[in-house]
């Protein structure tokens, strides 16, 4: 599915990475104007960070 959505131009992977190291990631798709979360993820040793929240708050951004 998500080589499909990559072609089509329907995926949304986003990663947030802090000093080279990926410390969360966002994956979903925009099909006909409607954005979907799909699953997210972050590393714990980031949680001082807020890496998770940072990222919520640019994906949904990026969506309006």
């Amino acid at each position: 599915m998500a080589a499909e959505a990559l072609r089509q131009g329907w995926l949304r992977l986003w990663a947030l990475e802090l000093d080279g190291v990926a410390a969360a990631c966002w994956y979903g798709f925009r099909f006909a104007g409607i954005e979907s979360h799909l699953q997210v993820g972050r590393d714990p040793r980031f949680a001082r960070e807020s890496v998770g929240s940072v990222l919520l708050l640019h994906t949904i951004r990026a969506a309006l």
